[in-house]
């Protein structure tokens, strides 16, 4: 029996997410009813046995996705095997316009520097990323390769080679990580005296979580976490505001 594609969070949903080995488990509640959707490393729904949420036995809501009756709570536990996940549900307010201040502040700084860890959920790799306005890029794989971008313009190297430059659709930098349109079930997470955390969704980006800590006052990331089908990637930022100065390379 083929069963039909999952349904995804609706807009209204609280939405969470987290890594479960190699997959992605993305959790949505709405009005009471969960369901949780696992990924495998091919990108697409995958099969599950034995998945309870709350403690409680669920029913299938399509391909590699399941739901069941729950109370309200500010955490959910989904189990299955040996597998525990504890999905965070706090929820203190709207994040939506946070969300977009967010991505407003990053693009209006002089320079973004971050450290973005990225893994597959078998192999992962360290990257330093710098940014500067308008659109100027360079990134520097741990033990790999570098890319400079400049307009029109980009140069790339592996390590003990030389630079190879090519023609280059040009960037609108610095630039959030997220695609802004394309957000939705923003909400604030939890917020302390200098610090607030939001959490969002994109349903098509894979489809991809965020969550993103920012300074209170400048609302400028501190750290961000996204989660998608085999890609679970964070990025810890620094210097932000600090001009960067990025030049062809010799």
């Amino acid at each position: 029996m083929i069963q039909r594609a999952p349904t995804l969070p609706k807009p209204g949903a609280l939405v969470a997410a987290a890594q479960d080995a190699t997959r992605a488990a993305f959790l949505g509640v709405d009005r009471g009813d969960a369901s949780v959707i696992f990924y495998g490393q091919d990108g697409r729904p995958i099969k599950v046995d034995g998945v309870r949420i709350d403690g409680k036995k669920t029913s299938a809501c399509g391909r590699g996705c399941y739901t069941a009756r729950v109370g309200t709570a500010k955490t959910l536990d989904v189990t299955h095997g040996g597998s525990r996940i504890v999905f965070d549900l706090r929820d203190i307010g709207d994040g939506m316009p946070y969300v977009r201040k967010v991505a407003n502040v990053i693009h209006g700084l002089d320079g973004v520097s971050f450290l973005e860890r990225l893994s597959s959920g078998t192999t992962s790799i360290e990257t330093t990323w710098r940014e500067s306005p308008p659109n100027r890029l360079t990134y520097a794989i741990h033990g790999g390769g570098q890319s400079v971008i400049i307009g029109n313009r980009r140069w790339d190297r592996q390590p003990g080679e030389k630079w190879v430059e090519s023609a280059q659709t040009p960037l609108d930098l610095p630039a959030a990580p997220w695609q802004g349109q394309r957000v939705s079930n923003a909400r604030v997470v939890s917020r302390t005296r200098d610090s607030m955390v939001l959490a969002f969704f994109d349903p098509k980006g894979g489809p991809a979580w965020f969550s993103v800590t920012v300074d209170r006052k400048t609302l400028r990331p501190r750290n961000l976490k996204m989660i998608a089908p085999a890609h679970f990637m964070h990025h810890r930022y620094y210097a932000l505001g600090e001009r960067v100065r990025i030049v062809p390379p010799h």
